[in-house]
């Protein structure tokens, strides 16, 4: 089976509860459903505009954690972590 090409996670902070908890559960709901789509798929979805800067506070955490996967790959193609330099 392939190793899949891309990070396994984003992170949602307790901090962005309070823009969750100022939407309605369904607006919560659609805007969770987006996070993950734009995870898999890389494409913005059309939001209706508080679901949109819902969303917005995700986006930049998975596009953070692309980030961190792609330095990864590229340390673990050059052997890993660069050697100490010594004095």
């Amino acid at each position: 089976m392939a190793k899949d090409k891309r990070p396994s996670w984003f992170k949602i902070f307790r901090s962005q509860k309070v823009l969750f908890d100022s939407v309605s559960d369904e607006t919560a709901g659609i805007v969770l459903k987006a996070a993950f789509e734009y995870f898999e798929t890389g494409e913005i979805p059309q939001l209706e505009p508080s679901a949109y800067i819902l969303f917005a506070s995700l986006k930049d955490h998975i596009d953070e954690s692309y980030e961190d996967y792609q330095r990864s790959v590229e340390s673990g193609r050059k052997g890993g972590r660069a050697p100490l330099s010594t004095p």
